[in-house]
């Protein structure tokens, strides 16, 4: 069982600590246990009803109304509800509720919905990144173990697999090339694919080489492929020293392609940053970089 803190229940839900615990005091809503130091934890059915409670909120209905309903009539009005909702931040607290109860096929169900509604773009940036960012808040502080991150990580893989085998291949006039690869020890896969995602939707070429390739294991590509890009990501805990050394070698070895780097590892610390490579903050600072650039 996950236990979580006030606090966790606060990024979940959006819900101030102060407002949970007038809830408690006023409505009788939640009863926490106490750890054997006297500090308030949260099980996982606690946090699917203030997820619940939290989205019928959201659209609308009072805390007093909501506190009369059975907890099985709270989730059958949201479940209602959210079929019609196209709303971003009412859409991430219906999968968050999924992924408490490791509810697939519902999961599937809400995420169709918007690849449907919104499309792809937006059900990436507006709804999975924001969600995998509150997931890997709770996941670094213990709160929940890695194995819900991987539930969710790998039905939006496939998803974003399957949306890429349905691309239309239209070649810009002007299309670049484009090889993606991840070097070791970086298992987080999402983005890369998103971006393989993205270059193609604009136009331009792409390669993507997959998981787990030292910088030297793919030259033979390089050489064949001849990309105008490279780009990679450095998301997990390594040395500083590590980091400006992979950035150094990967300038080198593909000294005539510009490098694209991303990842927690890569902007958190003040690298050298050799003149043919360039740091991407985020999604949107790479598709103004590919709508303005490469057009």
């Amino acid at each position: 069982m996950n236990r979580f803190s006030i606090k966790d229940i606060e990024i979940l839900t959006g819900i101030k600590p102060h407002t949970i615990r007038i809830w408690e005091q006023r409505y009788g809503i939640l009863q926490p246990q106490r750890t054997a130091t006297n500090i308030r934890y949260y099980c996982d059915a606690d946090l699917k009803l203030m997820l619940n409670i939290s989205l019928l909120n959201k659209m609308g209905y009072k805390i007093s109304k909501i506190t009369c309903l059975k907890p099985d009539e709270i989730e059958t009005k949201v479940r209602t509800m959210v079929e019609g909702a196209c709303d971003a931040d009412i859409n991430l607290g219906a999968l968050l509720n999924c992924l408490v109860g490791l509810d697939e096929d519902s999961f599937e169900v809400l995420l169709n919905k918007n690849l449907k509604c919104i499309g792809l773009e937006l059900t990436m940036n507006n709804i999975i990144f924001p969600f995998l960012q509150r997931i890997g808040l709770l996941w670094q502080g213990g709160s929940i173990a890695p194995a819900f991150e991987h539930f969710f990580t790998n039905l939006v893989r496939q998803k974003l697999i399957a949306a890429i085998d349905k691309q239309e291949k239209t070649i810009n006039p002007n299309a670049k090339k484009f090889l993606l690869f991840l070097p070791p020890n970086e298992p987080h896969e999402l983005g890369l694919l998103y971006a393989h995602y993205l270059i193609r939707s604009r136009g331009h070429r792409s390669i993507y080489m997959g998981l787990n390739l030292p910088v030297q294991h793919i030259l033979c590509a390089n050489e064949m492929y001849k990309p105008h890009y490279v780009i990679t990501a450095l998301t997990t805990c390594i040395k500083i020293k590590a980091v400006e050394e992979f950035v150094q070698h990967i300038s080198k070895t593909y000294s005539h392609s510009q490098i694209l780097i991303s990842g927690t590892q890569a902007l958190n610390h003040c690298l050298h940053i050799p003149q043919n490579v360039r740091l991407v903050n985020d999604f949107e600072d790479f598709v103004l970089f590919l709508d303005n650039k490469i057009s």
